[in-house]
C-alpha cells in the first residue's frame, strides 16, 4: 500500500506537471500557428497588375508625372492678368513769386494713389487698365487768394497698350516656357508607360523564374526520395551477401548529390519569392519576410508572334522613350526659332488714352463752409481727354547674349536629332537579339523535352532491370540522377522560352496591351 501511494503520487505529480507544460505552451504554439503567413496563389496576370498598382519604381514615375504639372502652370501664369497699386505722399517746399516779393512761399503737400491691372498676350500685346488721384494742398502762404489757401484734386482713368512689332512678336517664342512645360509632362507620362513595360517584364522573369524553381524543387524530392529507396534497398542486399559493399557507397553518394541538389532548389525557391514579393509590393519596405507565394502554372496570355519589321513599327509607335526622344526634337526645333526670333531688334508701339478731372474745396482752409467730399467728388467728372502714341526702339549692340543661345539651341538640335536615331538603334538591336532569344529557347525546350523524355524511358526500363536483379544499384543510381537533371533542365527551358517571350514583347512596347492591361 505504501509503494502504491508513493506511485499514485509520482503518477499525480507527472499529470501536474504534464498539465502545466500544456498550458504553457498551447498559447505560444497558437501564436506561432497565427503568426505563419498563409501561401498566396497567384497567376501571372494578377502578379502583373498587383505590381501596376504598388511597385515602388512605379510610384516614382507616377510622382514625377505629377510634379511635371507644376512647371506648366508656373509657365501659364506669366499671361495671367496682374493687379497693381500704388500709394504715396510727399510734400516740397514751394517757390517765392518775384510779384509777390515778402509774401511767404507757398509749400504743397501732394498725397495720390492708383489702382489697375495689367494683361500681357503671347501675341506681344500689353494691356494696362488703370485709376489714379491726387490731392494737392497748400498749407503755407497763397494759392489763390490773400485770405486763404485751396485744396486742389485731380483724378484720371487711362488705358494703355503696348505691341511688339518685331522681337517679342511671335506667340510660338513667346509661349516656348509653356510649350517646354508641357513636353516635359508628356514626356513624363511616355516614361511612365515605358517603365510600367519593363517592370511587367521583371516581374513575369520574377514569376516565371519562381514557376521553374517550384517545379524543379518537385523534381528534385521525387529524385531524392527514389535515392533514399536505392538506398535502403542495396543496404538490404549487401547485409543478405547479395550485393558488393562498392555498390552501397556507389548509391550513397548519388543520393548525397540529389540532397546537395535539393538545398539549391530550396534556395532559388526562396530568392524567387522574395525578389517577386518586392516587385509587386506584397512585402513591405525594409521588410526581412518573404509571403510564400505559389504559382498557378497557368502561361499568361500574349500575342502571337508576327514579322520582326511589322513589331519594329509597333516599338517606334508604342515605346514611350523613342516617342519622348521624337518629341524632344520637335521641343529644341521650337527653342531654335525662339531663340532665332530672339535677335531681332526690339520695336513697340505704345499708346494710350486717358480722360482727367479736377475738383476744389472752394473754400477757406480755416472756413467752416470748407467741403472736403464734395471737392473731392468733384474731381471724378472727368471731362478732359487725352491720347498719347509713339515707337519704343531698342538693339543691344552686338547681341551677343542673343547670339550664344541661338548656337546652344542649335547644338541642342543636333543632340536630340543624334539621341533619336541613337534609341531607334537600340530598339531594333533590341528586338533582333530578343526574337533570336526566342528561336534559341524553342529549340533548347525540344531538345530538353525529348532528352526528359528519353531519360524517362531510359530509367523505367533500368528500374525493370534492377527489379529482376539484372543490374545493379549503382547503375540504376546513376540512371536516377541522369533523369533528374534532365527533368529539372526542361523546367529551366520552359521558364527560359517564357522569359524570351516577354523580352520580345517589352522590346516592341506591346506587353502591357497584349495582357490587356494599363497603368
Amino acid at each position: 500500500m505504501e509503494n502504491l501511494s508513493k506511485y499514485s503520487l509520482r503518477g499525480i505529480k507527472k499529470i501536474a506537471f504534464i498539465l502545466l507544460l500544456t498550458l504553457v505552451l498551447a498559447p505560444m504554439t497558437a501564436f506561432a500557428g497565427a503568426s505563419k503567413p498563409e501561401a498566396v496563389k497567384l497567376t501571372a496576370e494578377q502578379a502583373v497588375a498587383r505590381a501596376l498598382r504598388h511597385n515602388l519604381s512605379l510610384e516614382v514615375e507616377r510622382l514625377q508625372a505629377a510634379l511635371s504639372d507644376a512647371p506648366e502652370r508656373a509657365a501659364n501664369a506669366a499671361f495671367a492678368p496682374t493687379l497693381f497699386g500704388d500709394a504715396s505722399i510727399s510734400s516740397s517746399p514751394g517757390q517765392v513769386s518775384a510779384s509777390r516779393a515778402g509774401v511767404a512761399p507757398v509749400s504743397n503737400l501732394s498725397v495720390g494713389g492708383g489702382i489697375g491691372m495689367r494683361k500681357t498676350f503671347s501675341t506681344g500685346t500689353s494691356v494696362d487698365v488703370s485709376l489714379s488721384s491726387t490731392a494737392l494742398i497748400a498749407t503755407q502762404g497763397t494759392l489763390s487768394s490773400q485770405n486763404g489757401v485751396d485744396k486742389l484734386y485731380q483724378s484720371s482713368a487711362k488705358l494703355s497698350a503696348s505691341q511688339s512689332l518685331l522681337n517679342g512678336i511671335s506667340k510660338s517664342a513667346n509661349e516656348i516656357g509653356i510649350t517646354e512645360a508641357r513636353m516635359q509632362r508628356d514626356a513624363a507620362k511616355r516614361a511612365l508607360a515605358r517603365k510600367a513595360e519593363q517592370v511587367s517584364a521583371q516581374v513575369l522573369a520574377a514569376y516565371f523564374d519562381l514557376d521553374a524553381a517550384l517545379r524543379k524543387d518537385a523534381a528534385q524530392a521525387l529524385a531524392v526520395k527514389t535515392a533514399e529507396r536505392a538506398y535502403d534497398d542495396t543496404k538490404k542486399l549487401v547485409a543478405a551477401g547479395k550485393s558488393a559493399p562498392p555498390d552501397l557507397l556507389t548509391v550513397e553518394l548519388s543520393l548525397a548529390q540529389q540532397r546537395r541538389q535539393r538545398v539549391t532548389t530550396t534556395q532559388a525557391i526562396s530568392d524567387a519569392r522574395d525578389k517577386l514579393s518586392r516587385l509587386i509590393g506584397l512585402s513591405a519596405p525594409g521588410a526581412l519576410t518573404t509571403p510564400e507565394i505559389i504559382t498557378s502554372g497557368e502561361t499568361p496570355s500574349l500575342p502571337g508572334a508576327v514579322a520582326i519589321d511589322a513589331m519594329l513599327s509597333s516599338a517606334f509607335e508604342r515605346r514611350g522613350d523613342y516617342q519622348a526622344a521624337v518629341e524632344q526634337i520637335d521641343l529644341n526645333k521650337k527653342k531654335l526659332s525662339a531663340a532665332k526670333h530672339k535677335l531681332l531688334p526690339k520695336l513697340d508701339l505704345v499708346g494710350s488714352v486717358f480722360v482727367t478731372g479736377i475738383g476744389a474745396d472752394g473754400g477757406d482752409a480755416g472756413a467752416a463752409g470748407s467741403n472736403i467730399s464734395q471737392g473731392y467728388a468733384s474731381s471724378f467728372e472727368m471731362n478732359r481727354v487725352g491720347w498719347s502714341a509713339g515707337l519704343v526702339f531698342s538693339m543691344p549692340l552686338g547681341n551677343d547674349a542673343a547670339k550664344a543661345q541661338t548656337k546652344l539651341a542649335d547644338l541642342a538640335l543636333s543632340r536630340a536629332t543624334t539621341q533619336a536615331a541613337l534609341v531607334k538603334q537600340q530598339i531594333a538591336q533590341e528586338l533582333l537579339v530578343a526574337r533570336r532569344a526566342v528561336q534559341a529557347a524553342k529549340s533548347q525546350l525540344e531538345l530538353r523535352e525529348l532528352a526528359a523524355k528519353v531519360a524517362e524511358r531510359k530509367l523505367s526500363d533500368h528500374r525493370a532491370l534492377y527489379a529482376a536483379g539484372k543490374i545493379a544499384a549503382a547503375l540504376l543510381a546513376s540512371v536516377q540522377a541522369e533523369a533528374a537533371s534532365e527533368a529539372l533542365g526542361a523546367a529551366e527551358a520552359r521558364a527560359a522560352l517564357s522569359k524570351a517571350v516577354v523580352s520580345l514583347h517589352s522590346a516592341a512596347g506591346s506587353l502591357l496591351s497584349g495582357m490587356k492591361l494599363s497603368i
